[in-house]
């Protein structure tokens, strides 16, 4: 309150220097006074207007932080479900590790008699080719005696 009544004399004072009678210096300072009482804002009403702002952003961060709740939630049932999948992959892996298991043996003895008949078959056809090759050369011979 001091350094107020000391603001208002030093700049009375300023006023009276500067040409003011004692009045006019007063009725001046006054007025500014009124005027600086007017339009001051108070720590009041700076939190005021703090909180009116603060409360649509904490309804907005009440409303994130409830989707954020909702998205665990699917994001825990997403979890499970992937984890069923894995389990149903790795029973479908087993399964085929037990097929091929069962069918290599047979597989390989495919691949054997394929081999032998393979084998077998090339040499057949070169016999055939052969008995083909020695037709012919028969028929040649034949036509060149008989010319």
């Amino acid at each position: 309150m001091q350094q107020s009544v000391l603001a208002v004399k030093r700049m009375s004072e300023g006023l009276e220097n500067a040409g003011m009678e004692e009045a006019q210096a007063l009725a001046v300072v006054e007025a500014i006074a009124e005027g600086i009482s007017k339009f001051s804002i108070t720590r009041e009403d700076v939190r005021s207007v703090i909180r009116e702002e603060i409360a649509p952003l904490h309804a907005r961060i009440d409303k994130l932080e409830e989707r954020m709740d909702r998205l665990e939630v699917r994001m825990g049932r997403l979890e499970e479900r992937m984890d069923g999948f894995d389990r149903r992959m790795d029973r479908l892996d087993e399964r085929m590790d037990r097929f091929d298991a069962r069918f290599d043996p047979l597989t390989q003895q495919v691949t054997a008699r394929m081999d032998v008949i393979s084998g077998r078959l090339f040499y057949s056809m070169m016999g055939v080719y052969g008995a083909v090759i020695a037709m012919f050369g028969t028929l040649i011979v034949t036509l060149l005696q008989s010319s």
